[in-house]
């Protein structure tokens, strides 16, 4: 029930939800983005969509991001990773595979635009405000509703410096799909490879976060909750904070 409401919602808006939690953290929600006919227009307008959204949280000077891709149940990777490229503007991303082995397929973000193999969306426009993340960090929240296009933005920053994944365990659609026409009106979709993250972790049912956290997602209320606490503090006192405990224990 509460996908099938996520992606009602997801229908209707398209809006990109972004904010500072505690003054200090940038928060910017990535929601389903679809693109049915693959248009090219259609794929540059969501990623710019993010693009301006993280270049005016960088003006507020965020000691870090917070990513949250609970409520993304897929769509089309490529304004999603794209408009991150904002923040990872080149960055090897994995891809997926047959084998446990090798990439089927590779992912990798050059000067903000995503490239499947040698495939990127073409006349991708250059990075609005250039930012440099150094050694702050990101945390990246998943849960049981993040599926196909969202795991794989999950599995691609999965094992990257300085990005802890937090929240549940993903939907488990983190396959790569083939399309074969049986017929005029008839197409057929089979999986054909795993995603697999930079570090070699292959996720044959979905994502496991670095930091398991089993909460309950209230999709009219994000910025509350453990899982959002957690990331925020990890953000904001590093290695020091103890997951679980307060700055103050």
């Amino acid at each position: 029930q509460k996908m099938s409401t996520i992606y009602q919602r997801g229908l209707k808006s398209t809006d990109i939800f972004t904010t500072m939690i505690d003054g200090s953290v940038g928060y910017i929600q990535i929601p389903m983005i679809l693109n049915y006919s693959g248009n090219d227009s259609i794929t540059i307008a969501h990623t710019l969509k993010i693009r301006n959204q993280l270049c005016a949280l960088e003006q507020q000077g965020p000691k870090g991001y917070i990513i949250d891709l609970r409520a993304n149940i897929g769509g089309s990777f490529y304004p999603m990773f794209a408009g991150l490229g904002e923040l990872f503007p080149n960055m090897h991303l994995g891809g997926d595979t047959k084998n446990g082995k090798e990439y089927y397929s590779e992912w990798t973000l050059q000067n903000g635009n995503l490239y499947n193999n040698d495939y990127a969306v073409p006349n991708m426009p250059a990075l609005k405000c250039g930012i440099e993340l150094g050694t702050r960090r990101v945390a990246v929240l998943v849960g049981r509703f993040t599926a196909s296009s969202g795991e794989a933005l999950a599995s691609g920053l999965r094992g990257q410096n300085n990005i802890r994944l937090i929240g549940e365990q993903t939907s488990g659609a983190s396959t790569t799909n083939s399309f074969r026409y049986i017929s005029d009106d008839v197409q057929f979709n089979p999986a054909v490879a795993y995603y697999m993250s930079k570090d070699g972790t292959v996720h044959t049912d979905g994502i496991i976060p670095d930091q398991v956290i089993v909460e309950e997602y209230n999709m009219d209320h994000v910025l509350e909750g453990k899982t959002i606490t957690e990331a925020t503090k990890w953000i904001q006192y590093g290695d020091t904070y103890v997951p679980g405990k307060s700055s103050m224990d």
